[in-house]
């Protein structure tokens, strides 16, 4: 994936994007607790789930990129979305 040109502006993205992992992180520990706490939510978390990974595989329309400003086009967010989707969210839905 390519990264932003100027020093300045990829250090904070890298920032932005450390801060968003931890945010990740507290949902799906706030969601696993949840569930502990409500397993008739089960059901409801799973169809939310089906919900946001539809909407998320769906092609991002073609838009303006500006990588050298860390700013993907349409079809780089497409590939990113199917790789996080793959990769990090459907393991996530489908621990026990």
């Amino acid at each position: 994936m390519m990264c932003a040109a100027d020093r300045a502006l990829a250090s904070h993205h890298r920032k932005v994007a450390a801060d968003e992992q931890r945010h990740a992180e507290l949902a799906w520990r706030t969601l696993g607790w949840l569930l502990e706490q409500d397993a008739s939510l089960v059901d409801v978390a799973r169809a939310a789930f089906a919900r946001a990974i539809g909407a998320m595989s769906a092609p991002v329309p073609p838009s303006l990129a500006a990588p050298e400003l860390g700013l993907l086009g349409g079809r780089a967010v497409t590939e990113v979305r199917r790789e996080a989707l793959r990769l990090v969210v459907a393991p996530a839905r489908d621990a026990d």
